[in-house]
């Protein structure tokens, strides 16, 4: 399990620095695709961990421009 998540971070932040990956592209393809696998996969160690990881792999800028986004996923997270 950890091996996993060390993997999934580490994809989070090299999809963070791929060219093209601009605000506009991580508002409507990144961050709907991936807040649905974290939301859908209900574990209750992964998801915290893969919401963390997701924080901190984008800028703060695309955070701001996706809040209600990111808190609508929260909402929807295994209690």
């Amino acid at each position: 399990r950890l091996e996993l998540r060390d993997i999934v971070g580490k994809n989070l932040t090299v999809l963070s620095q791929l060219e093209g990956v601009n605000i506009e592209t991580y508002s409507e393809i990144v961050l709907p695709r991936v807040l649905e696998q974290i939301v859908n996969c209900r574990d209750d160690v992964a998801q915290p961990y893969l919401m963390i990881a997701l924080a901190q792999a984008f800028p703060s800028e695309y955070h701001l421009a996706t809040c209600a986004d990111f808190l609508t996923a929260v909402c929807s997270l295994k209690p």
